[in-house]
């Protein structure tokens, strides 16, 4: 399994991670997401046979189309299909949309804290994980690490489903300090529980079997200088994604209160180019990638 204490600095320590253990409502795995696995698992991969599965769920169907038809994308006619979907993203891209969309979907919104329902928390995730893919994509990335890039970014919120199913209390507590106190919400939840939401959605994930590259991306979008030496990777995509959709949607244009984490950016030689994250918006996005 992942192990988090090795990438960042809220580990999550062995009470933690039972009272996880016992939560009868975490996230799992969608059953389609299981039938995908096996279809790709088989001699005869099939896109059709794909595009069957996933038009099973009317749901995650919506979804996906949802996803492909994001202005990031910049597709000049919308997709009204699975089975164009499925031809257009690939299978690794439809598993990831998949996923997230399952995960999201069977989430059940127990604790009631306003802005942060399972439906708002996955519109935020179509949000980053469009924009990281279009990010990891300009940057030049390697196919393989556009489609994390999408995954991670989709689910980089996860651990708050955990926190909702689990923790509501805490959680509740987490979300005042925060606002109280005017720090990040991340810092709030290590001081309540000793790790946030990103750490724990990188724990939930590594018991899923899912890319290394997804799990560390998830888990260090908050603060990658934590992680690894940085280079331009799925993690760096997903980070610069979440944070100028979080500056933009807290109007956030000082570098004292900046989602960035610019000793990351720093070490990477970008910090200067990143009003230019902070413009990239889907309406900018025009030709097909």
């Amino acid at each position: 399994m992942y192990d988090s204490v090795d990438l960042i600095g809220s580990p999550i320590n062995s009470d933690l991670r039972q009272r996880i253990a016992k939560i009868e409502t975490l996230p799992t795995l969608p059953e389609i997401y299981n039938q995908l696995v096996s279809e790709l698992s088989s001699d005869n991969v099939s896109m059709k046979r794909v595009a069957s599965i996933v038009s099973q769920d009317v749901a995650i169907s919506a979804k996906l189309l949802q996803v492909v038809n994001s202005a990031f994308f910049g597709l000049s006619t919308e997709i009204q299909s699975v089975q164009q979907t499925v031809n257009y993203l690939g299978i690794d891209t439809v598993k990831g949309v998949v996923l997230s969309a399952g995960v999201y979907a069977g989430a059940a919104d127990c604790a009631g804290i306003p802005g942060f329902s399972p439906a708002e928390l996955y519109k935020r995730g179509v949000a980053v994980g469009s924009k990281a893919r279009f990010i990891a994509y300009s940057l030049g990335l390697a196919r393989n690490q556009i489609d994390n890039a999408l995954t991670a970014g989709l689910l980089h919120d996860v651990g708050k489903l955990v926190l909702l199913a689990g923790f509501a209390d805490e959680f509740k507590a987490a979300c005042n300090h925060s606002e109280k106190d005017n720090i990040p919400l991340h810092i709030a939840e290590e001081k309540v529980l000793g790790a946030n939401d990103a750490a724990i959605g990188g724990f939930l994930l590594s018991s899923w079997g899912l890319s290394i590259s997804v799990i560390q991306a998830v888990d260090l979008h908050y603060e990658p200088s934590k992680g690894k030496a940085p280079e331009l990777d799925t993690t760096a995509a997903v980070h610069l994604a979440y944070a100028s959709e979080h500056n933009q949607k807290h109007s956030r244009t000082d570098v004292t209160h900046t989602a960035f984490d610019t000793t990351y950016t720093d070490a990477l030689g970008i910090t200067d180019q990143l009003a230019q994250f902070e413009d990239l918006t889907a309406e900018a996005v025009t030709q097909d990638n």
